[in-house]
């Protein structure tokens, strides 16, 4: 079922007469969720919309303003000034509101996006030749910045092999202190080792001495080896 513009308050563009427009919002307007009055409405979007380029090279050709603006989105279920309907037999005026709005949008979206491409395709000499000169210079500059990232690539594995070499000299040089540091220290180790255990050899043999002639003094008074060590 067609709806006619003027019912729906929108700017679409009248099926009797094409170039013929209407601003009358009233009749729908009133399902603008968040909107006290008629006089207050205004487009949600009237600002201008700002493309972020999503790469370092610029963006050609450059973004353009979203004119006209969108009218103001509505909520088909705001009943908050109107009736609310049990049983709908057909498509209300809010549904047909949205999408006719829906495709008002990617229409002129569409629009917007081919007219501002095709003159670089399908334009005059001086448009075409302005697309290939960007195209070339893109080219160029995407060379260049290949070459300055595999200089910035030599650069940074020759400056990280260096710290390497370096980080490799102090770890050799740290291993040799510390491998004559343990030398030494196992030398010391080892003749404090050695000296013990002669110090001990040299006592438990004096001891014997001591023993043996203790008892050779007890046999002179005594001829009975008791302890059985003189054999």
């Amino acid at each position: 079922m067609g709806k006619d513009s003027k019912l729906l308050g929108y700017p679409f563009v009248v099926s009797n007469n094409p170039m013929s427009f209407t601003t009358d919002y009233s009749p729908i307007m009133i399902r603008v969720p968040g909107l006290e009055t008629i006089t207050t409405i205004k487009p949600i979007r009237c600002v201008s919309s700002h493309f972020k380029p999503r790469s370092v090279y610029s963006v050609y050709p450059p973004p353009v303003e979203y004119k006209p603006c969108p009218p103001p989105r509505i909520d088909p279920y705001n009943f908050s000034r109107t009736k609310p309907k049990t049983c709908v037999l057909e498509t209300s005026d809010a549904s047909s509101y949205i999408h006719n709005r829906a495709n008002w949008m990617m229409q002129k979206e569409y629009q917007r996006y081919h007219n501002n491409w095709r003159c670089y395709y399908y334009g005059n000499p001086t448009e075409r030749e302005k697309y290939g000169s960007y195209l070339r210079h893109g080219l160029k500059q995407q060379m260049s910045d290949n070459v300055a990232k595999k200089k910035d690539e030599v650069k940074r594995k020759v400056k990280e092999s260096e710290e390497i070499e370096q980080l490799c000299r102090k770890f050799d040089e740290k291993y040799a202190l510390d491998s004559n540091k343990r030398r030494e220290f196992l030398v010391r180790f080892r003749d404090a080792n050695k000296q013990m255990i002669e110090e001990r050899a040299q006592t438990r043999r004096l001891e014997r001495q001591r023993t043996i002639a203790t008892e050779r003094e007890q046999l002179r008074y005594n001829p009975i080896n008791w302890s059985c060590t003189l054999k």
